[in-house]
C-alpha cells in the first residue's frame, strides 16, 4: 500500500533557493523544523520561510512561504513576543 508520507516532506529553502533542511507536515498547517534549518535558511521567528514540496502530486511540485511561529534551540525558546 503506497504512503502519503513522502508528501508531508519540505524542503526549507535559503534565500538563494539552496536546500537548508528538512521539515515535515504534522498537520493541514503545521509545519515542524529545527531551529537551526529556521537560521540556516535566513529566517527567525516571526519571519518568513520559503518551503518546497517536490514530492508533491503536481508536476513540479508546491513551492510558497510560511511564517515561523516559533523555534526552539540549545535549551532555549526563541518566539516572538506575543
Amino acid at each position: 500500500m503506497p504512503s502519503d508520507l513522502p508528501t508531508a516532506v519540505a524542503q526549507i529553502l535559503g534565500p538563494d533557493g539552496s536546500v537548508a533542511g528538512a521539515g515535515f507536515l504534522v498537520a493541514e498547517d503545521v509545519l515542524v523544523t529545527c531551529a537551526h534549518v529556521v537560521r540556516a535558511a535566513g529566517s527567525g521567528p516571526g519571519e518568513r520561510v520559503r518551503l518546497a514540496f517536490p514530492r508533491a502530486t503536481s508536476a513540479d511540485g508546491l513551492e510558497g512561504t510560511s511564517r515561523v511561529a516559533c523555534a526552539r534551540g540549545r535549551g532555549r525558546r526563541l518566539c516572538p513576543a506575543p
